[in-house]
């Protein structure tokens, strides 16, 4: 979403941060990757993701949605009536800044952001981009507060 200076701002609910941190570690030590998905009318609000396997030669540095999985998962939103906010990747060894590789996996998607889950540090690290032409642009990025019990906070 814009804010009066332009910038874009998202948020991601404390499930769907929860759900990319499981999705991610369980590709460890290959990159995860697939879909950031909103279901309101507010496409600033990532509420959930969908994951895409990774089918790229190279898993461990670089990711590649399959095919058939990609289109069927674009098929399940329209299907649930949800929209398409952007993407995530993980980064198993590096810091969450955009790749070349990047750029090579990433679909075209205009509006879409991109979420870089970094592994690199002991406690993951999650940036945000965003990329209207052929530059990477940050976004910023509100995590809803997780519990301990990993409910959500009233």
């Amino acid at each position: 979403m814009t804010q009066d200076d332009g910038s874009l701002t998202y948020t991601l609910s404390a499930n769907a941060y929860t759900e990319l941190l499981a999705r991610c570690r369980s590709e460890l030590p290959n990159e995860a990757c697939g879909l950031l998905i909103g279901s309101n009318t507010n496409h600033a609000i990532i509420d959930g993701v969908l994951p895409i396997k990774n089918v790229h030669p190279n898993p461990r540095s670089a990711f590649a949605f399959e095919p058939a999985a990609w289109i069927s998962a674009m098929y399940q939103l329209q299907v649930n009536k949800q929209h398409l906010v952007g993407y995530y990747h993980s980064h198993p060894r590096s810091i969450p800044i955009p790749s070349t590789s990047d750029s090579a996996g990433s679909p075209p998607q205009a509006g879409a952001i991109t979420l870089i889950v970094s592994f690199f540090t002991h406690e993951p690290v999650i940036r945000a981009y965003w990329k209207p032409s052929d530059e990477w642009l940050p976004v910023e990025l509100c995590i809803e507060h997780v519990q301990p019990d990993n409910k959500q906070a009233d």
